[in-house]
């Protein structure tokens, strides 16, 4: 069994793959049926989903296996509480016939506060994450290491909102997965020889390596 789920963003899953492989060189990744969900077994460091540009969340302590229904998620989870938590549940590739995240989060969310656990909708110090996938009808659970699903901010880090820009500029995203593909998890100096309005710099020091 895995030791944890990737859930990848959707702008790009084939570079995702590949920034993730990158990015966790001691760990095995491998495919699922689902276009933006991978597995990965062996001990890392799961902080680093917090710096990868394709990398929704990652999810440990759970599972993954084919979408049944509320019911059957509900005996697989493991339901040990956690102080401070909220239930997230987000789609991937479309909708699953007959699901409803709120009814997930709902439930799921009832049965952490029956054995327990404090819930924070605001604040959360802990988030535990449901991914329904429509492309393989594959549903992914467990505590999240990562941002989430959402924008998180990139469209106001677009390049032509520094003071000088070319139109050929890297978007920050890509910029970000070009970073974290070449360098991995190393921490050395990244060198940017023809570096224009400095996109790939920028990300650099974003993820705090040395540039």
């Amino acid at each position: 069994m895995a030791d944890a789920i990737l859930a990848l963003r959707g702008w790009h899953p084939a570079l995702s793959r590949a920034e993730a492989i990158a990015m966790f060189p001691e760990a095995v990744i491998k495919r699922t049926n689902g276009n933006r969900l991978l597995t990965m077994s062996g001990e890392t460091d799961y902080s680093r989903a917090m710096i990868l540009s394709g990398m929704e969340a990652i999810l440990t302590k759970g599972g993954i296996s084919q979408w049944e229904s509320v019911e059957s998620l509900i005996e697989k989870v493991d339901f040990t509480p956690r102080k401070s938590m909220k239930v997230i549940c987000w789609r991937h590739e479309g909708k699953i016939p007959e699901t409803s995240t709120v009814e997930i989060i709902q439930q799921l969310g009832g049965r952490f506060c029956d054995e327990g656990a404090t819930i924070d909708l605001e604040n959360p110090e802990n988030r535990f994450g449901v991914v329904l996938d429509a492309s393989s009808g594959l549903v992914a659970w467990g505590w999240m290491n990562g941002q989430g699903p959402g924008k998180h901010g990139w469209s106001a880090m677009r390049a032509n909102k520094r003071p000088f820009f070319k139109p050929v500029s890297l978007e920050p995203r890509l910029a970000r997965a070009v970073v974290n593909i070449a360098a991995g998890p190393n921490s050395d100096l990244v060198v940017d020889p023809m570096c224009g309005t400095g996109g790939l710099l920028i990300e650099s020091a974003l993820c705090n390596r040395p540039t």
